[in-house]
């Protein structure tokens, strides 16, 4: 049986351990490549991996930026040489006049019905703003949020005394988004005790915009629009339907006037048909 088999010294293996004072520089060169070639070949494709694993994630993303960060209309934005009006101006549509708008949504073509309410012109100092909600392009959440794919951006402006370089300087205007909410809110600067406006009279002097952008030119005028710049949308002030269900209406009346909007609030959402920024329009 093999098992059996006598053990000799002819063929038994002999395995040679030598320090490495013992071998030659060339030997010891070839070892040093090998280790690196192996751990080079590991982190490649540990790499490789991740990077999939990215682009697979984010490649909304990236969509996203190529879709409305670059100029795609550019022969179609006018200059202008009028200053921009600050305030804000609707007219209520009357009810036979209230149609429902198909509307495609930018990113998904998704079919939205948008209810216009009310013909709008608002105009203001951007103070704040907000787009590309990463958590809606995780592959989990992004399908839950009809509002987020359907109004693309957050805009803040204010008009009026609080528009005034002194007066606007003791505040600030945070931005967030949580899991059912997006809001803009103001704050009094640290250090600030006293607000120069009383609360319940900021309602009418700044707005909360969620953006409808009738088209991706909107959104690439909106993206680059820099804070303390005057910009003018006009549009409609409308309700959203999905199947028929209203998820989403608007308070045509006024813009809160006379109520303490620290706690966010004062919010419109409006489909934006054409947009000045400085002395650019674009539609």
């Amino acid at each position: 049986m093999a098992w059996n088999k006598k053990i000799t010294e002819d063929n038994v293996k002999t395995i040679e351990w030598r320090t490495y004072k013992e071998k030659t520089d060339e030997e010891l060169e070839k070892e040093v490549d090998d280790a690196y070639s192996r751990e080079r070949r590991i982190t490649n494709i540990r790499n490789m991996l991740i990077l999939f694993v990215c682009l697979f994630l984010l490649k909304d993303v990236f969509a996203y930026f190529i879709n409305f960060a670059t100029p795609r209309h550019a022969s179609e934005v006018v200059s202008v040489t009028e200053p921009v009006t600050d305030g804000f101006d609707i007219e209520e549509l009357p009810f036979e006049e209230r149609g429902i708008y198909a509307y495609k949504t930018l990113e998904e073509n998704e079919s939205i019905d948008l209810c216009k309410m009310a013909k709008t012109s608002i105009a203001g100092k951007e103070v704040s703003k907000g787009h590309l909600f990463l958590s809606n392009y995780l592959p989990w959440n992004k399908k839950n949020k009809i509002m987020e794919r359907v109004a693309l951006f957050d805009l803040g402006l204010v008009w009026g005394d609080l528009s005034k370089p002194e007066i606007l300087k003791d505040y600030c205007f945070i931005n967030i988004k949580d899991a059912k909410n997006r809001k803009i809110y103001p704050r009094l600067q640290p250090g600030i005790q006293n607000p120069p406006i009383a609360w319940t009279q900021m309602g009418d002097q700044f707005a909360h915009i969620q953006v409808i952008p009738a088209n991706p030119n909107i959104m690439y005028a909106l993206i680059y629009s820099k804070k303390n710049e005057h910009i003018k949308m006009d549009g409609y002030i409308v309700d959203v339907y999905v199947d028929g269900e209203c998820i989403a209406v608007n308070n045509i009346n006024q813009f809160y006037v006379g109520r303490d909007i620290r706690n966010g609030g004062n919010m419109k959402i409006m489909l934006v048909e054409k947009v000045q920024v400085g002395n650019k329009v674009y539609e």
